[in-house]
């Protein structure tokens, strides 16, 4: 595999001073945000005792507790991601059987292993791809997981969407969503990872795709070829469209060095950042993109190679 671009920069100098400065109150600006208060009004909806749910949400309380629903239901909160998926009037949760069922207007789709797996929380509860223009557009989505974003494209009106999952057993779970959901003619699956240059790496079968789950090579497991953007691009004959990036740090080898031309092959590009914004943010400027993201917020995971994670969501527009 070629060097990454990962390997030319210091992630301390990819994002600003105020995301430095900040970064004490961050935990606290996510309980008493916008995000945070809309977490808390969807308590006070779907639980009875949502000061208790609340309390363990800023850390006052200790998971598991018991949450007591407003339908009589009692269920178990193990972590807030939990809670936040019992409290969404637009999921019905079935643990199990380990999948999810999600209203998108007047259409129900099914998750397979939504509930232990993908985002179901970011894409449908917190709404991350809202700010997406997607009706009547073709999307590519890098970083696909079990297919909650894709079928959330569908679901909102996108004309194709062509899905990418790397991992093997993940790839698997997003076309048993496919035809769940009899999606074929919707969605494009491909087993293959985003990078800068045409190739190949073998990923071991026993991973999959999880929050931090970069890809690398492995000595064995199943080759999975490596696509360029601009090669995607090409083969679906891509105009006007929307790109969408959660793909745990290769998102700097997509989008860095890609040809400006290739880049405005896309009306919106939304990018899940994980080691800073600041060169993402300068690429896509130059591209003729005007570019806004989330604070960064600093993370470490320490059994992946580079540990320290700043990361956020970047939203690009097409300046026509």
């Amino acid at each position: 595999m070629s060097p990454s671009v990962l390997d030319s920069f210091r992630t301390e100098d990819n994002v600003g001073l105020a995301d430095k400065i900040l970064r004490p109150v961050y935990p606290l600006a996510v309980v008493l945000g916008r995000t945070g208060f809309q977490n808390l009004s969807r308590y006070r909806r779907a639980y009875s005792n949502h000061w208790t749910v609340t309390m363990a949400r800023m850390g006052l309380r200790k998971y598991p507790i018991d949450g007591h629903l407003r339908n009589g239901t009692t269920v178990r909160l193990t972590k807030h991601r939990i809670a936040q998926l019992y409290s969404s009037d637009r999921l019905e949760c079935h643990p199990a059987e380990d999948s999810v069922r999600v209203r998108v207007g007047d259409r129900t789709f099914t998750l397979l292993t939504g509930w232990s797996q993908g985002d179901i929380n970011g894409v449908y509860v917190e709404n991350v791809y809202g700010p997406l223009q997607v009706r009547d557009r073709v999307v590519i989505d890098v970083g696909a997981s079990i297919g909650d974003s894709p079928i959330f494209f569908v679901a909102n009106g996108a004309a194709k969407v062509i899905a990418l999952e790397p991992w093997p057993i993940t790839f698997q779970r997003l076309n048993a969503n496919i035809a769940a959901n009899h999606l074929e003619e919707q969605i494009v699956p491909l087993n293959v990872a985003l990078g800068p240059q045409p190739g190949e790496l073998r990923l071991d079968d026993r991973f999959e795709s999880q929050q931090h789950a970069q890809v690398k090579s492995f000595d064995t497991g199943t080759k999975v070829p490596i696509v360029p953007l601009s090669e995607l691009v090409e083969r679906y004959d891509v105009h006007d469209a929307v790109l969408k990036l959660d793909c745990e740090g290769a998102e700097y080898d997509a989008i860095i060095g890609t040809p400006r031309e290739t880049l405005r092959r896309f009306r919106q590009i939304q990018i899940e950042y994980h080691y800073g914004y600041r060169n993402l943010e300068s690429c896509l400027g130059q591209a003729g993109f005007r570019v806004r993201h989330s604070r960064a917020h600093r993370t470490v995971n320490p059994v992946i190679h580079r540990s320290v994670l700043w990361q956020g969501n970047l939203y690009a527009d097409r300046i026509d």
